[in-house]
């Protein structure tokens, strides 16, 4: 049955992922492409985040196959939400290539995004003056080694370039590399030199910050171990199992838990949410076995002299009732593949984990001698997540999750650390 149940976890969380890979290149919106002047063709686009400059994955209706353009093939391409790309030649690693870079601002002084392995940005004023102003981090070395300065050298490109305007220096001296600050700034240029043409910027329409607040329940499967990565102990001269003294089997349970979620709080990238849980979980019955060479437990009077070998005095392996509440409070960050009505994603985060009541009729001599209980109060680990959303009217979802997740107590000597390794399966409702 526990096998079944550790089977059907594995099984769902491959399917999930596999549904993740496959839903991940379907993220296509509204938009066109100019293929030559008055040449527009409109359709669908893959939207990306990431690495947009050097292809651009089109197609002219939802059933059609999708076609790869290159910077050589088409002279732009536009989302309905206002992202604008166009082809230009600019010099990435001493090399001068056509690539898409995104359009931010068109004016008297044009200014251009891209993203590759780090953000570039671009500004021209004039044909043939394409001015890079984002610059590779500076190597300084003194007495305390190497570190690494963030070059400026961008406050002078940008006064050389709108040196007509003297008047905008003490704003170039405050200005950031950032969209928000250059769009201000390439907006206010144009003010000042230009009143026949209008200045055009091609913002995106970025969506509100959005919390998002769910509930959920789900069955897990976990195991706990009391110590890990033995060494020979002293003064034995026989060979014993390596790993952690004592270990129990895998257990099913439940966890109950709240769910927020922060959508949208990283703008250039729409698909990354923070997520964070406050859930509750039980720890029961358990079969532990003793791989080390000696422990003593006592549970509800009775005492347990404990080895790795079953014999007439020692016993191998003995069943205990934890009777354990834990206060699991995990920090994530998830990545939706899907801004439509099925939202495939995927979470890694950080697990905090806190014993708030355990059995004191179980008593584990050597943690009980540090801590004064059976297992510690508070354990730290790393999680893991596949899921899927199924998006409902008024903004509401359902959501489908499997969870791995490995936490333990903080102790610097190994056999002194409660390990808990869990999945989890889980469904609930936000809204």
């Amino acid at each position: 049955m526990k096998n079944r149940f550790f089977f059907v976890l594995l099984a769902t969380g491959l399917m999930i992922a596999y549904s993740s890979c496959l839903l991940a290149q379907r993220d296509f919106r509204p938009g066109y492409l100019v293929k030559k002047p008055n040449d527009t063709v409109r359709g669908l686009i893959l939207y990306k985040a990431l690495k947009t400059s050097g292809f651009c994955v089109f197609k002219p209706g939802l059933n059609d196959q999708p076609v790869e353009y290159r910077p050589t093939d088409i002279l732009a391409f536009r989302f309905d939400d206002g992202r604008y790309f166009i082809t230009k030649e600019v010099r990435l690693d001493s090399v001068k290539k056509p690539v898409f870079v995104e359009f931010l601002v068109k004016g008297k002084a044009n200014v251009y995004y891209l993203r590759d392995e780090t953000d570039h940005y671009f500004i021209e004023k004039g044909a043939d003056s394409l001015v890079e102003l984002s610059e590779n981090d500076k190597i300084i070395t003194n007495e305390f080694g190497n570190a690494y300065v963030k070059s400026k050298q961008y406050h002078g490109k940008l006064k050389s370039v709108l040196s007509d305007c003297p008047d905008l220096f003490p704003e170039i001296d405050q200005a950031s590399l950032s969209q928000s600050s250059l769009i201000s700034l390439a907006r206010d240029y144009h003010a000042r030199v230009c009143t026949t043409e209008l200045c055009i910027v091609y913002e995106r329409k970025l969506n509100p910050v959005r919390l998002r607040v769910g509930f959920y329940a789900g069955i897990t499967l976990n195991e706990v171990k009391f110590g890990t990565k033995l060494a020979n102990p002293p003064g034995y001269d026989f060979l014993y199992q390596y790993g952690s003294q004592l270990v129990s089997n895998r257990v099913p349970g439940q966890v109950l838990g709240c769910r927020f979620e922060l959508e949208n709080l990283f703008a250039p990238f729409e698909h990354l949410n923070i997520v964070a849980d406050i859930a509750v979980q039980r720890f029961s019955g358990y079969r532990l076995t003793e791989l080390g060479a000696y422990d003593k437990i006592t549970y509800n009077g009775t005492e347990y002299l404990m080895t790795w070998k079953n014999t007439d005095i020692f016993k191998d392996a003995v069943d205990i009732n934890l009777k354990a509440y834990v206060i699991k409070l995990p920090l994530m960050f998830h990545y939706t593949f899907l801004l439509g009505k099925v939202r495939p994603y995927l979470g890694v985060g950080v697990m905090n984990m806190f014993i708030i009541s355990q059995n004191s009729s179980f008593k584990l001599e050597r943690f009980v001698l540090e801590f004064g209980k059976s297992i510690p109060t508070y354990h730290l680990g790393a999680l893991g997540s596949a899921g899927m959303k199924f998006m409902l009217p008024k903004k509401h979802s359902l959501f489908f999750d499997l969870s791995y997740e490995s936490t333990q107590s903080l102790n610097e000597y190994a056999a002194l650390r409660f390990v808990n390794h869990l999945f989890a399966l889980k469904a609930g409702f936000s809204f």
